[in-house]
């Protein structure tokens, strides 16, 4: 039986054909390199210009010219500061008063201090018996 190193020695082309060459091909990096290159490069000009072309289509407006255009105000109400105060005066007229409708007298109103006072000398009216320290 021969020995396969043999049998190399013995075939020189069947020694090219079993082996990788020593040297890496230059010129096989190099257009693959370029290739890439020129793939990326296109793929950003495809993406500028439709970049371009899309933002022409959607004009920016600014917010000044935008307000301009508005056929009515924002909701700005004229004299806001005199209804506010007005508002505050009713409000606080309502919460110096304490009302009650009575049906024989009609609305009866008292001062708020007074109606606390009233309340405060009220004993607690609960239905379960309380003991003299929870009721004044």
């Amino acid at each position: 039986m021969i020995e396969p190193a043999a049998k190399i020695d013995q075939a020189p082309e069947l020694r090219e054909l079993q082996h990788e060459p020593d040297a890496t091909s230059v010129r096989g990096v190099t257009l693959s390199g370029l290739a890439l290159v020129t793939i990326i490069a296109l793929g950003i000009g495809i993406s500028a210009v439709a970049i371009r072309q899309l933002s022409s289509r959607w004009s920016q407006v600014s917010a000044d010219s935008q307000w301009n255009q508005q056929e009515t105000n924002p909701g700005v109400v004229s004299h806001q500061a005199y209804d506010r105060l007005q508002i505050q005066a009713s409000e606080k007229k309502l919460l110096e008063q304490y009302r009650w409708h009575d049906r024989a007298q009609g609305t009866a109103s008292i001062p708020i201090d007074r109606a606390i006072e009233l309340m405060s000398q009220r004993k607690l009216q609960t239905n379960w018996p309380v003991s003299d320290e929870v009721s004044p």
